[in-house]
């Protein structure tokens, strides 16, 4: 069998035709994406999976691996989390870089998490749905009788994220409190020597 070698000219030896994985990711990365065989295969390649994302958002499946989704997300529950957990990520090493967290760029002035350009896409985006009466936080149709950018579907569902995250500081506070106590009275000694509750 005759041996292929690689377009770009590099002579890496590339595996049989019927593979898809005929060029290492090493050599994709430093040679062939650079030339211009590599640039209209990463082309075509980016077309077809933008086309193939339009056809499983229409027929509302996940649009990272085509699996059944809740209804109206774009991901199924797995890669929402993977795509959350990459998101963090990303997020905090920008942040972390001294970066804009939301673009990358920077470098920002100290205090500030996003550029001035995200800032203000951000208030252009929020007056926009403000305007058309949208839900600023989950882009719904805002009840007429609600007041202020959230449906109340919204506000219900922060007020309740707020109350439970009171009840769990209160009872971190009082358990801190009673393991003092309890520290306390460990290291209280019997009259007779020994301790409280020792046999």
């Amino acid at each position: 069998m005759m041996t292929r070698r690689c377009a770009c000219g590099c002579g890496t030896e590339l595996g049989p035709p019927a593979s898809r994985k005929w060029v290492s990711n090493t050599h994709y990365q430093r040679v062939y994406r650079r030339t211009a065989a590599g640039r209209a295969d990463a082309a075509r390649r980016l077309e077809k999976r933008r086309l193939r994302r339009r056809q499983w958002r229409e027929q509302k499946l996940c649009i990272r691996c085509g699996a059944a989704t809740t209804a109206g997300w774009a991901r199924c529950r797995r890669c929402a989390e993977n795509n959350n957990r990459n998101n963090r990520a990303a997020k905090s090493a920008r942040r972390r870089a001294g970066r804009c967290t939301r673009c990358g760029a920077g470098p920002l002035d100290s205090g500030t998490a996003t550029c001035d350009d995200c800032r203000r896409d951000y208030r252009v985006w929020r007056q926009q749905r403000v305007r058309d009466g949208i839900c600023t936080q989950c882009g719904e149709r805002r009840d007429p009788e609600a007041t202020g950018t959230w449906c109340s579907a919204c506000r219900r569902s922060d007020r309740d994220r707020r109350r439970r995250l009171r009840i769990r500081r209160a009872l971190a506070g009082f358990e801190a409190a009673l393991g003092r106590q309890t520290d306390r009275l460990r290291g209280l000694r019997h009259p007779g020597g020994r301790a409280p509750h020792s046999r």
